[in-house]
């Protein structure tokens, strides 16, 4: 930081506020939520397959 060379203008007499801000792109979250979202059908898919209970509600 640089104060200017004032007498009296130091860091203790000055207010700063540092915000730090981490993300991705728009598309870059559609397109995760999107994969999170596929894989999450698919693994519920292998743990209660659909035809298996499809089928067993249709044959008497």
């Amino acid at each position: 930081f640089v104060a200017g060379g004032y007498e009296g203008s130091g860091l203790d007499s000055q207010m700063i506020v540092m915000k730090t801000s981490v993300h991705l792109s728009n598309y870059a979250e559609v397109f995760l939520a999107v994969t999170s979202f596929l894989l999450l059908v698919g693994a519920g898919e292998m743990a209660f397959p659909v035809r298996n209970l499809l089928n067993r509600f249709r044959s008497p």
